[in-house]
This record gives C-alpha cells, sequence and structure tokens, in this order.
C-alpha cells in the first residue's frame, strides 16, 4: 500500500507543469503527503520489512518518475551547466561574474538562467571539475546533470547498505535513506548535484576509514584504504568545505601522516584553481576569486535560519526580503558564536569517537565501535544546522544519508533512534519555505511557516537528546 500511495503522490508531482507560483500549493501538499507515507513505511519496517531488491527497486521507480520534471524549485542546476561551459572553454569558473561582458562570446541559453549572475562560482574545486565532465558528455543538458545527481545519490545508497552490515544493523534500514522524499525531490527533480557528490564521498571516506587490520588480508592494503579514505575526504571537503568536519572522526584512525595528507591534498589543489584567478579573500568582496561568492554568501545571505536567525531578527529588525540589516560589528559577533559553538561540537565529536560509549548496543564491540564513530561523526553538522542562518532543504540531504544509522530495536537504555522523528519532521515541514518563496511572501506568513517547522523540530530533538544528560555527565566525571 505504501508503495502504490508514494508512487501515486510521485506520479501527481510529476504531472505539474512546475511547482512554483500558485501550484506551489499542491506541491507542497503531494509532498507532505508522501512524507506521511513514508513514515508510516518506517513505523512497519520491523513488523513487515521489505526484501532489500523490492526497496532498491522502487527507490530507483520514484526517481525516474521525477527524472524528466525541468528543475523549478531551485535553479542551481543552470549554473552548473554554465560552470561547466567555461572549463571546457578553458576560462575559469572563478575569474569573472557571470554577467561580466567579456564572457558574451561564450554565451549559451543557460546563462540567462543563472541565478546572482554578478557572482563568479561559490562552488569548490571537486565540484567545477565534475561540472566539466558532465558538461563534457551531456553537452549542457539538464538531464545529464540530473542524472548525475541521481547516479552519486544511489552509490550513497549503496554504501549505506554496506556501512549499515558492517556495523551489525538491519539493512532494511536502508529505506529511511532510499525512499525519503527530501532525497527523491531535490535529487531527482532538483538536480542538486553538489549535494549528491558531498553526500556519497563523505559516507565512501567514512566507509573506508572504518577498517580493521584483520578485516583485509594485509596491513599494507588497510594502510592504502586508510590513505584513499583520507584523498576521498579531501574531495568531499572540495565540494562544499562542511564534510571537512568528518576529519575528527576518523583522525584517531588515519594518525599525524594521513590528517597531513588530507591537508596537503586539500590545500594543494585549492591553491591550483586559485592560481590565476586569485583567492578572492581581499576587500572589496567582489565575487570573484575561489572563495569570492563564497565569502559573498557567508556575509550576506539569510534564508531560513533557526535560532539564531531569530536571535538576530530579535535584535536588528526584519527586512521581508530576507536580508536582516546589522552593524557589521553584530554580524561578526554572530558568526563568531556560531563558530565556537560548531567548533565546539567538532572538537567534542573527536574526544567522543574515543569512548566507548556504544556499549548498551546488543552487537559485536568492533560493530558498536563502528557504528558509534558514525552516530557522533555527524552531531557537528547537527550543530551546523541549528546555528546557520540560510538552511535550505537541500542542506538537510547529508543529516539524512546518516539516519539509517541510528535505527536500532536492541538498544538498553537510551535509545538513538528517537533522534529519527525530529529529523524527518524537520525534512517534510522544510519544504514549506518554498511556500514563503513563490507563494506568501508577506511578513506574518513566513514567521508562521518557521515557527511551524522550528518548534516542534527543537521539541522533538530535545525530547530525543534528554535521557543522555546523564550518560554524558558520567562520561566527563571518568577520570582519564
Amino acid at each position: 500500500m505504501a508503495i502504490c500511495l508514494m508512487t501515486l503522490g510521485y506520479v501527481l508531482m510529476a504531472l505539474l507543469p512546475d511547482f512554483v507560483g500558485e501550484r506551489a500549493v499542491y506541491y507542497v501538499g503531494l509532498y507532505v503527503l508522501v512524507g506521511c507515507v513514508y513514515v508510516w513505511a518506517i513505523q512497519d519496517l520491523e513488523q513487515n520489512p521489505l526484501p532489500l531488491a523490492v526497496l532498491l527497486l522502487t527507490a530507483i521507480i520514484f526517481r525516474l518518475i521525477l527524472l524528466p520534471t525541468a528543475p523549478s524549485l531551485s535553479d542551481d542546476v543552470y549554473r552548473y551547466i554554465w560552470e561547466g561551459h567555461l572549463w571546457a572553454e578553458g576560462i575559469s569558473a572563478y575569474a569573472y561574474p557571470v554577467s561580466a561582458s567579456v564572457l558574451d562570446a561564450y554565451s549559451i541559453p543557460a546563462r540567462d538562467l543563472v541565478n546572482h549572475p554578478w557572482l563568479a562560482s561559490p562552488y569548490l574545486p571537486a565540484a567545477q571539475i565534475m561540472f566539466f565532465v558532465i558538461e563534457r558528455i551531456g553537452s549542457g543538458s539538464v538531464l545529464a546533470f540530473k542524472v548525475g545527481a541521481i547516479g552519486f545519490d544511489l552509490l550513497s545508497g549503496w554504501v549505506i547498505l554496506r556501512l549499515l552490515k558492517k556495523c551489525g544493523l538491519p539493512q532494511r534500514a536502508g529505506l529511511i535513506y532510499f525512499w525519503n522524499p527530501l532525497i527523491v525531490v531535490e535529487f531527482a527533480h532538483g538536480a542538486h548535484l553538489v549535494e549528491s557528490m558531498l553526500v556519497f564521498l563523505s559516507l565512501l571516506a567514512l566507509d573506508l576509514g572504518l577498517s580493521t587490520p584483520g578485516s583485509v588480508q594485509k596491513p599494507v592494503r588497510y594502510s592504502i584504504q586508510l590513505t584513499v579514505s583520507a584523498f576521498v575526504l579531501s574531495l568531499a571537503a572540495l565540494t562544499k568545505g562542511i564534510p571537512g568536519i568528518f576529519v575528527f572522526a576518523l583522525v584517531r584512525r588515519w594518525g599525524w601522516r594521513r590528517l597531513l595528507f588530507f591537508v596537503l591534498c586539500t590545500a594543494g589543489i585549492c591553491v591550483l584553481f586559485a592560481w590565476s584567478p586569485g583567492w578572492g579573500l581581499s576587500n572589496p568582496a567582489t565575487g570573484t576569486g575561489l572563495f569570492g561568492s563564497l565569502r559573498v554568501y557567508l556575509q550576506q545571505w539569510h534564508n531560513n535560519g533557526g535560532f539564531m536567525h531569530w536571535i538576530e531578527l530579535v535584535l536588528y529588525g526584519y527586512n521581508p526580503e530576507e536580508s536582516i540589516q546589522t552593524t557589521e560589528l553584530g554580524r561578526g559577533l554572530l558568526r563568531l558564536i556560531s563558530g565556537v559553538m560548531l567548533g565546539t561540537a567538532s572538537l567534542a565529536s573527536a574526544w567522543m569517537v574515543g569512548k566507548q560509549a556504544g556499549e548498551n548496543l546488543e552487537i559485536r564491540p568492533k560493530e558498536q565501535e563502528w557504528l558509534w564513530v558514525l552516530r557522533v561523526s555527524i552531531l557537528p553538522f547537527w550543530v551546523y544546522l541549528l546555528v546557520a542562518q540560510t538552511v535550505y532543504p537541500w542542506y538537510l540531504v547529508l543529516v539524512h544519508a546518516f539516519l539509517p544509522f541510528f535505527y536500532s530495536k536492541k538498544e538498553r537504555g537510551p535509545s538513538a533512534s528517537k533522534f529519527i522523528p525530529a529529523w524527518i519532521y524537520f525534512s517534510i515541514t522544510v519544504n514549506l519555505t518554498y511556500l514563503s518563496h513563490y507563494r506568501f511572501p508577506s511578513v506574518s506568513e513566513y514567521i508562521l511557516i518557521q515557527v511551524v517547522e522550528y518548534i516542534p523540530f527543537y521539541i522533538l530533538l530535545i525530547w530525543a537528546s534528554w535521557p543522555y544528560r546523564q550518560k554524558i555527565r558520567l562520561s566527563f566525571s571518568r577520570k582519564g
């Protein structure tokens, strides 16, 4: 029944001419309905588990239904096409804004559809390499980039199944990822190739890192695996930066030599791409250079943020265009607070990796260790989303790639599976922000949407975290 209802929901979505304007209401309604069926399927996962083949087949069908739809919720794919085209012409996508007259001779239809044309590329080198590859294969086709996004998406699912088996969890928990409507829509419809890449590369780096010398035939092969893990995570960090947080979970396994290798790979590739256009870190912020557009984004973008964004609203007032008019000192203070919270969470994640905190799981000790590493490695990203002043729906895909590792019916004491409802609720209600963009842009409706989106999410998150307070207190009180 769940398969039929979800298939029907995606078919009805695909029949819409687009998902914006007046049709945004229909899209969001269908999305919420599909989301409710998805929640039902998760609740029924233990009693009526799907065969793995059926799970994979339905996941592919859901994505194929939305594959022919034209991206309408986001126009990021047109920037992918344009920047891939520039690299194919031998021009750095970091050197000039999209609207620069010097690029007129290279213009293609996608150029006119690129958002924020006064900026050069905000995407890091690994993403640029993939833009170039897909542009050469698909000749600037939106479909080619959507296929690329789905390809990395399904590869991520494959790694998730590997990790579930490695950690002693049932592979049926992969449904939490494969059937997630946020994943399906943002990749199969939205063509968010960069996010799809970073999810796959992050998971692959962790999969390669979570091995032991006894699990391979030769210690040399184990050493090579860890080195490849460091290289793959470097590529992940060079898609959008944030996967760099997984260094804190892997550094104990890598050792300092591989950590140095990771740093040198990341820095070396950055130097190569910044050699001609520059770094974009000097004043004024023109949006050119390797980090120029990213710098503008961090300074000026505000959209659907959580409580740090609300603090800014209280202190500085609301602008209907979602750009908060703060003083430079105010912005700096809020960024400092967010940075301290993220840094603290990352260091705490590294510390927690070394703790034997998985003893309440009824699985083998080595599986407990691997599962614990996967769970705590995503915690800094949770904190990042909680303090970020910009949270688009597709920002959540990395969280949902890790949710299957929180599924377990074999835990005594605090259950990590309680975190799943909080993030699934957020993944469903975050789509309400499309209403504020495309249908109801007034101030009061925007605030109402944020209340519906965030307040229950915070309550669910606190409810899931509360049982761990005693465990954390005891952990900190232990000697050594």
